[in-house]
């Protein structure tokens, strides 16, 4: 399983291990860690390189640290504040956010941010788990938005999206690749793992 942040991570990988072993399958299914967590714990998963959104550890999966995402705000290339961003977390206060559905504790640290910087938690009247429908709100040019950097480079460097370097503005996250405790893993997933945490 791949959380969308660790896409081209493990397409390295994948492609390697495909062009080593021509008769090989591969299955690769895309969610957050907590939704593919349960598939990995009852063995319909091998293994997991995504982005842990909790501080709460499995105790039935064993993690290896593969380094930090950063998460940051973002905004369609015709929102005001693509133009001329905002020196301050203040200039955030009154926009229009959009959230996606599993965004876990990073939701709880942007909270706090602006708690801290004597503002009120932006709201969304949006939450959504579709990045298409993300994205397409995001053109309309309203709204703001708070994604994993990674998730957003290929959209910043095609120019649909911007994004708004704020001090205080600015997340990070562990993103981990993890197995199960206990049952083997199939020798190609075992070759993947290696590719990857190598």
């Amino acid at each position: 399983g791949v959380g969308p942040s660790a896409a081209g991570l493990v397409a390295g990988a994948v492609a390697t291990l495909l062009a080593e072993r021509p008769r090989l399958r591969c299955r690769v299914v895309e969610g957050t860690a907590r939704s593919l967590s349960g598939e990995l714990v009852a063995g319909r998963l091998d293994l997991m390189v995504a982005v842990r959104l909790t501080d709460q550890i499995d105790p039935l999966l064993a993690e290896r640290p593969l380094g930090a995402v950063d998460y940051a705000v973002l905004a369609g290339q015709r929102h005001p504040l693509a133009a001329a961003p905002p020196e301050a977390l203040a200039g955030l206060a009154q926009a229009e956010w959009l959230f996606g559905a599993d965004l876990g504790d990073v939701r709880d640290a942007v909270d706090a941010s602006f708690r801290a910087a004597g503002l009120p938690p932006p709201r969304s009247r949006v939450e959504t788990a579709s990045l298409g429908l993300l994205l397409a709100l995001l053109d309309r040019g309203r709204h703001l938005t708070i994604l994993p950097a990674p998730m957003a480079e290929a959209h910043i460097r095609a120019g649909r999206l911007a994004r708004i370097h704020i001090p205080g503005a600015e997340w990070r996250r562990p993103l981990i690749l993890a197995t199960r405790r206990r049952g083997a893993s199939h020798p190609a997933a075992q070759d993947c793992i290696a590719r990857i945490a190598g």
